[in-house]
């Protein structure tokens, strides 16, 4: 369970920082994407310069009768935010010296390469334009038990993972991480993340509360499973007082199943239908048996005594 005493001395490592990566698992849960997505709204109304990124595409995954997810759209696969990187193919004789110049008037930066006498110039469309680098004052890492499972968005980049502080948010606790905690005897991690951001003091902004709410309430099946608990519903109070909007989840239509061609509709627990008893449809009424002056009617089940 993620407690005050455990949240409360963190704040002196969050209040002052600026940059702040939020790092997803891959095939990351519906769960791990609304933890992920809901701290990103909330570090962003706090004004902090925060990414989201994932190792893989995340997908605008709807639950069945739910809401989308808010933020879906923010996740990123690249890591790199820090450098602006400027490629292009390379012709020898197409660069024979590079230089810069700013435009006072315009402020405009100018890179300029020349090609050697008599060289056709760079080919303009080759040229690429990408962000490499990436520097931040903390990493939450949702979901994530080892930091090889990252690829892309590790390899290339320990220096950042060994230099930066990290704070790793799991149901169970991993082995990475300077800060761990767990969400093993919650209902799931939105409920834990629900925890963080009450005992941090970090604004909670709607979006936030949302789609924490949404993701509690389809782990948990509309509450009805066991994982769910009184500290459950005290942090769902918590995000209905802060904006969050309950999605309401769709009827879903009454199955049927087919008798001798003919439809029958499951009603609850009942079966109904206008079927007449009858030998062609597979229904033989049954009979009744006269013994003695009374009329007697088969059952299934034949409560008697002998003797």
């Amino acid at each position: 369970m993620i407690t005050s005493d455990q949240v409360i001395p963190l704040k002196e490592i969050l209040t002052p920082a600026q940059s702040i990566l939020v790092i997803l698992a891959p095939d990351a849960t519906f769960d791990q994407i609304a933890a992920a997505t809901a701290l990103y709204f909330s570090l962003q109304a706090a004004g902090k310069q925060v990414s989201l990124v994932s190792p893989s595409e995340v997908s605008r995954v709807q639950p069945m009768g739910r809401q989308v997810l808010q933020g879906v759209e923010v996740i990123q696969t690249k890591l790199g935010n820090k450098d602006l990187s400027v490629s292009f193919d390379y012709v020898p004789e197409a660069v024979d010296k590079v230089s810069y110049h700013i435009d006072e008037e315009t402020q405009r930066f100018h890179l300029i390469i020349k090609p050697q006498r008599g060289s056709p110039p760079l080919d303009e469309k080759s040229v690429q334009f990408e962000y490499t680098g990436a520097e931040a004052d903390i990493l939450f890492l949702i979901g994530v038990h080892s930091l090889e499972s990252l690829e892309h968005l590790y390899f290339g980049y320990e220096q950042l993972y060994q230099n930066t502080t990290s704070i790793v948010l799991h149901s169970f606790e991993p082995s990475i991480g300077n800060i761990k905690l767990s969400t093993g005897d919650m209902s799931c991690l939105s409920e834990g993340m629900s925890g963080f951001l009450q005992y941090s003091d970090l604004p909670i902004p709607s979006e936030a509360a949302t789609n924490l709410l949404v993701a509690i309430e389809e782990v948990t099946d509309g509450f009805q499973s066991l994982t769910t608990t009184a500290e459950t519903f005290e942090k769902v109070a918590f995000l209905l007082r802060n904006g969050a909007r309950r999605s309401k989840k769709m009827p879903q239509e009454k199955p049927q199943v087919q008798i001798n061609s003919q439809k029958v509709q499951l009603n609850g627990p009942t079966v109904q239908n206008n079927l007449k008893p009858s030998k062609k449809n597979g229904f033989v009424p049954s009979s009744k048996k006269k013994v003695g002056d009374l009329s007697h009617q088969p059952s299934d089940f034949t409560v008697g005594a002998r003797g």
